[in-house]
């Protein structure tokens, strides 16, 4: 199914916000560069014993803190109209997003009124639980539907009185389905089966709705089968649930540390330690890059923007 045009006024705002992208990172790049201008010349003036030549190295100094000064003016204003345009058009994706689940759910109860009325194709449906589109797979589960949620526990013994779920992590959760993906011709079987290759490669969070219901999937296992139908297909299907965690950051222990770890107690957390350093203006964003093997665009990104004299940054 051909997506949805967007309107006027969206693809305006997608026209402004690469505008004032490619914008905000020029005049980013210019006070960097201006900054570390000001810093070299202010070291060499530190240097100079001459008052001449200092007094020529302050007028050096002085005209790349104007040219510091107004850039970092002129990305300060458009970053703020950056941000007013992509809030925009997360306005745009939630309402686009609100309005396709809708129509799903319309889709489904009208298709569960034919195969009430004797159509085959089968009741449960599979969609993208961010209703970027309003596309919807049909299965007859011949095979039938099961989910199955398991949970780690450990083996120890634990201390009398201690909370028995401290000591137990739900470990995963995986629903299956089988069946048959039906088509009036072969070509249109095969394009359903395939929009679920698509959506297993390209890993999108899925919406299975039968007897058995999550919105929180991923389709981990696509198996076909031809047997002796003329134009469907046999399918068995395996969805694992995508447990969401949120990500905090907090300073450790050490100066020079960072951590981040989940805020839930689920198998697999992620509790990594990260590498910080004290910026100064001597440094450039294109120097931090080369020494700790990471884009200017990962360290602007994670840093979010605040490279300043003094704050710490991350840069792995």
């Amino acid at each position: 199914m051909a997506a949805k045009k967007k309107t006027t006024a969206e693809r305006k705002v997608d026209s402004a916000i690469s505008k004032y992208t490619k914008t905000v990172d020029k005049y980013r790049d210019k006070c960097d560069k201006a900054r570390s201008k000001v810093s070299f010349y202010q070291d060499w003036y530190d240097r100079e014993k001459n008052p001449l030549i200092q007094k020529q190295i302050i007028s050096r100094r002085d005209a790349w803190k104007k040219v510091q000064n107004s850039a970092k003016n002129a990305y300060s204003r458009n970053n703020t109209k950056l941000k007013t345009y992509k809030n925009k058009k997360l306005k745009f994706d939630k309402e686009r997003a609100k309005n396709n689940l809708s129509k799903i759910t319309s889709k489904i109860g009208e298709h569960s009124k034919k195969v009430d009325a004797g159509e085959n194709e089968g009741k449960p449906a599979i969609y993208r639980s961010d209703g970027s589109n309003t596309d919807v797979v049909f299965i007859a589960t011949t095979g039938g539907e099961s989910d199955d949620t398991t949970t780690d526990v450990t083996s120890w013994p634990r201390d009398t009185g201690s909370p028995a779920h401290n000591y137990a992590r739900t470990s995963g959760k995986t629903i299956t389905a089988s069946g048959i993906i039906t088509g009036d011709t072969d070509h249109e079987s095969r394009e359903k089966f395939n929009k679920l290759l698509q959506w297993n490669s390209r890993h999108y969070e899925l919406t299975y709705k039968g007897k058995v219901y999550y919105k929180h999937l991923l389709l981990t296992d696509v198996n076909r089968t031809y047997d002796d139908y003329a134009t469907n297909i046999k399918v068995s299907l395996t969805f694992t649930f995508s447990y969401a965690a949120k990500v905090t950051t907090s300073t450790g222990t050490k100066k020079t540390n960072k951590n981040a770890k989940s805020t839930v107690t689920l198998l697999g957390n992620r509790n990594k330690t990260y590498k910080a350093i004290t910026y100064k203006n001597s440094m450039g964003v294109t120097q931090i890059s080369k020494i700790y093997g990471k884009s200017a665009a990962w360290l602007k990104l994670i840093n979010k923007n605040k490279m300043v004299q003094g704050l710490k940054i991350r840069v792995r």
